[in-house]
């Protein structure tokens, strides 16, 4: 795996590819990938919904979905879009993902109002609790609405919902920077006003990214800046200082 995994990650670097991403199949696999430079990423939560605390909106008919079209993925693009950080699908990704929903017995719930999609869940039953793996909707009450008639049509009184979150979450997934001097610059350009000084150290796969790094006024360089001090981090933790702040999700990863 270690091997297989270096042969990656160096092709990876090699077609111009920036960030990797992975999902551990079990917990202790965390700690076996962040010798490879991976850190933990993609916070989420988990949230307890009870249907007597939600409010159907009146003005909003849900649907389940029997053939999703290009209407629906549309909508799940645009409002994917919409989030700060998220890992994105392609319409492919999106059937499958569809595919796999339908294998687990799982439902894709369609809100409206009038004639416009204005909320979609992707709901599943597993060992008798009911679990949101996606909601996306324009309003709370649309959230409400959709929630309320998941619980309708499955016959349960409560849920548990997976959500973006920042605060003490849980991970899902881990990333590894491939491309250091290419992310940092891509992080100047969206914080121009931070400085970072930087020593790059410990990659073996992909020495490039090895170095000093210089972030100041919203550009990199590739260069040691006389009379400041330099943080000697290893890829692991360039990872985490660029991701932390961006709060990067991910759903509906076959996982």
């Amino acid at each position: 795996m270690r091997r297989l995994l270096k042969e990656t990650h160096r092709r990876m670097y090699e077609e111009g590819i920036l960030l990797a991403s992975l999902i551990p199949a079990e917990e202790w696999l965390f700690g076996y990938y962040a010798k490879s430079g991976y850190t933990p990423a993609f916070g989420y939560a988990v949230e307890q919904v009870r249907r007597d605390g939600l409010h159907p909106s009146a003005g909003c008919r849900v649907e389940v979905c029997e053939s999703p079209g290009a209407e629906h993925y549309h909508y799940f693009d645009s409002r994917m879009r919409g989030r700060r950080s998220c890992i994105l699908h392609s319409h492919e990704d999106f059937l499958v993902v569809m595919a796999d929903l339908n294998l687990g017995n799982g439902k894709l719930l369609i809100a409206r109002e009038a004639d416009e999609m204005v909320g979609m869940a992707f709901t599943v039953m597993d060992g008798g609790t009911l679990y949101i793996k996606e909601l996306l909707a324009d309003t709370d009450a649309v959230r409400d609405a959709l929630l309320y008639d998941a619980a309708y049509i499955y016959k349960v009184q409560a849920m548990e919902c997976l959500v973006p979150s920042s605060g003490h979450p849980l991970f899902l997934g881990m990333a590894r920077v491939i491309c250091a001097e290419k992310m940092l610059r891509l992080f100047a350009r969206r914080y121009p006003a931070l400085e970072l000084y930087l020593f790059v150290e410990g990659d073996e796969v992909i020495p490039e990214n090895n170095g000093y790094y210089t972030v100041k006024d919203g550009i990199c360089l590739r260069e040691r800046m006389y009379g400041k001090e330099y943080q000697s981090c290893t890829l692991d933790r360039v990872a985490r200082l660029l991701l932390e702040a961006e709060q990067p999700y991910m759903s509906l990863m076959l996982n």
